[in-house]
Formats: structure tokens, C-alpha cells, sequence
């Protein structure tokens, strides 16, 4: 892009945009600026902070209510010192995985121990 000359001003050449790594020369190659300008602090709670226990099950049942893939009817949600024990049964290993992982999302979750049992499907007859 060039600019019209301006009475008094000589210009030697275009103007053109500096090369976008030209700006920060100090930015690793791959990363983007909010990396650079803005580290990520989540996680990183007040001095002593801990989240009560009553809390971190109240978080893991709602999230285990609230995801559209797993029926956690049959699931029980116990917490003790952050750790946190799910029992119950569920109907595939899918489910049974899945509720260790929303469980072990939360923060203030120390250790996820899964005592779900995964009910055999009823065997589906073959056609003859």
C-alpha cells in the first residue's frame, strides 16, 4: 500500500506493514499474544485455599447430572479429604470412564477412585 505524497515529505519507497514477527522478536514461533501478554492463572487460588469437600461433590454430581451422554442415576458420589469415590453401576465402560473424567476435572479433586461396576448389557439374540 502506497501512500500519496504529502507537500514537505519525501518518502523513499512504499509503506508497508512490518512483518508481524518483526514486533516481538521475543515471542516463541507458534504461539499467539494473548500466551505472551496474558499467562493463565486459573487453578492458582488464594494461600491456603482449599475447597470444601460438601463443595467438590456438589460440582461432580452436577456435572455428572448434567452431561447429555451419561445416565448417572445409578451413581453415588462420596468425598473425603478431596478425594473423591464413585460407586454405583452403570451400563457400558464408556459411562464408567466417563464419570472418572468429569470427576477428576473439578477443581480441588485430589484423587479419583472409580468403584463403578459396569452391568453386563442383555445379550441380544442373533438372527437365525
Amino acid at each position: 500500500m502506497e501512500l500519496q505524497s504529502q507537500p514537505g515529505i519525501q518518502r523513499h519507497g512504499p509503506v508497508t506493514q512490518p512483518d508481524e514477527h518483526a514486533l516481538d522478536t521475543y515471542r516463541p514461533a507458534g504461539s499467539n499474544y494473548s500466551e505472551v501478554l496474558q499467562p493463565d492463572h486459573r487453578g492458582k487460588g488464594p494461600r491456603n485455599y482449599k475447597r470444601s469437600d460438601e463443595r467438590i461433590k456438589e460440582i461432580v454430581c452436577d456435572r455428572l447430572c448434567d452431561h447429555p451422554d451419561l445416565d448417572a442415576s445409578d451413581i453415588e458420589v462420596e468425598v473425603r479429604d478431596s478425594n473423591v469415590i464413585l460407586k454405583g453401576q452403570v451400563r457400558e465402560k464408556r459411562d464408567k470412564r466417563l464419570a472418572e473424567d468429569l470427576a477428576e476435572n473439578v477443581t480441588g479433586v485430589a484423587n479419583v477412585e472409580n468403584r463403578i461396576r459396569v452391568t453386563s448389557p442383555a445379550v441380544k439374540s442373533l438372527p437365525r
